[in-house]
């Protein structure tokens, strides 16, 4: 998931993710949280979510273990807004009500300590949370 070198100020180089194959990582991990809600084996559906937060831990380098910890519906909401859903759009890939949806996302936002939808994706991708 890596593309060219870039030098950085201490003349060491690093990897710069390739935009394309992010975005295409992002879309994996919503579609997956997606095929979860909808699996009736709860193991089956566990297994999902530990897939889905190692997805969301690629190309992060989280300094600690996250601090915060979201409920599995906070997270699925958050994933659709990170992909620009809006949320309408959200709860409905989601099969849930507008306000349900609008509810988690508010909670998702008050535990990452974000006042905007962007700023609660931000936090969530640097705590390994979202990919």
């Amino acid at each position: 998931m890596t593309g060219p070198l870039l030098a950085t100020e201490a003349g060491r180089t690093r990897d710069v993710p390739d935009p394309v194959r992010v975005e295409e990582l992002r879309a994996l991990h919503s579609d997956l949280r997606l095929i979860a809600q909808d699996l009736a084996d709860d193991v089956l559906r566990r297994r999902v979510h530990l897939v889905c937060a190692r997805l969301a831990a690629l190309g992060t380098s989280p300094v600690e273990q996250p601090s915060v910890r979201l409920a599995p519906r906070e997270t699925d909401v958050l994933a659709m807004v990170a992909l620009g859903c809006s949320n309408v759009e959200s709860a409905r890939r989601l099969s849930l009500r507008p306000e349900t949806g609008k509810s988690y996302l508010s909670s998702a936002m008050t535990k990452l300590d974000a006042h905007t939808r962007h700023e609660a994706v931000v936090h969530a991708r640097r705590l390994g949370l979202l990919p």
